[in-house]
């Protein structure tokens, strides 16, 4: 369990699923207890609750860096960290809804601003992890999202 964050009911259900007892081979059994976040993720993408889901998101993201070098997930894979992948298909679901322009420019700016503080984190400048993020960074330089010159995602 973190101590460098004051606990909320929503990062203690969060920080239950990377207890060191549920790591695994490719920590397999996180990635499949993170499953529920991906689709309440998906629910609040649904009715418009970007930020939240944004919120959610980056808690996970969080927690996800913290314990990969806390617990040293790094020991438990060859190439495939489960848990990255799930929040792969998390972030595939965001990026869906961002190019359908449904998202306010300012929680895009939120969401990028979440995604540039994980990736101060030393998990992903140190090993990359959460992968999410080189993915994000690439979406953001492939398309027009956050361009303030993009009609299309301005302040709704």
């Amino acid at each position: 369990m973190r101590t460098d964050v004051e606990m909320t009911p929503l990062k203690e259900e969060i920080e239950a699923i990377f207890n060191p007892g549920n790591i695994d081979d490719d920590c397999d059994r996180i990635a499949d207890l993170l499953y529920l976040f991906k689709v309440q993720i998906g629910e609040l993408l649904d009715k418009g609750e970007y930020h939240e889901a944004f919120t959610l998101f980056y808690e996970i993201l969080k927690s996800l860096s913290c314990h990969f070098v806390k617990d040293e997930h790094y020991c438990h894979f060859d190439d495939i960290h489960s848990p990255d992948y799930t929040c792969g298909d998390m972030l595939d679901t965001i990026v869906r809804r961002v190019k359908e322009g449904v998202v306010t420019e300012s929680d895009l700016k939120y969401l990028s601003e979440a995604m540039g503080e994980v990736e101060r984190m030393d998990a992903y400048e140190d090993y990359g992890c959460p992968f999410v993020i080189a993915d994000w960074k690439r979406f953001l330089r492939e398309s027009s999202v956050g361009n303030s010159n993009n009609k299309k995602y301005k302040e709704r």
